[in-house]
């Protein structure tokens, strides 16, 4: 098992956007049970976040129309968040051979750090341009 406190800035990264996702879905029950039509909020609100370019942005605009609607949004303590998120990597890790914890030194610290394998980081490096090359075919275009 992981220990918090080697994961907890990883830990409360994946967490937090669980938390994320686990608000807006809860909102949309929230409000399908004071009677809102879902089709047309779950509508509204993706035209709204899509209208933001920067990720911050979007979450802004979620968490702010969120709260103009009255919804206080779920609350979860830093422990729960730090155990959460610190699971999730550890599944990540245990399940599969992207990541590795190993041994770092940060100044006189001796910290344990979250790196992608030697094999990941081959594999992606090869497959890099191949891939940049597929996401054009998926851009909106004016030309195909």
């Amino acid at each position: 098992m992981i220990s918090v406190s080697y994961t907890g800035l990883v830990a409360m990264l994946i967490a937090g956007q669980i938390k994320r996702e686990a608000d807006i879905e809860r909102f949309f029950q929230w409000e399908e049970a004071n009677g809102t039509d879902i089709k047309w909020l779950q509508s509204s609100m993706e035209k709204g976040i899509e209208q933001r370019a920067r990720s911050s942005y979007r979450i802004a605009y979620a968490t702010n129309r969120m709260n103009k609607e009255g919804y206080v949004g779920l609350s979860w303590s830093r422990q729960q968040m730090e155990v959460l998120g610190a699971k999730v990597l550890e599944m990540l890790i245990a399940g599969s051979d992207y990541y590795v914890i190993r041994d770092k030194e940060v100044g006189r610290k001796h910290i344990k750090a979250v790196e992608a394998t030697d094999w990941y980081k081959e594999t992606w490096e090869t497959n890099e341009s191949h891939m940049i090359a597929n996401a054009v075919r998926y851009m909106h275009k004016i030309i195909p």
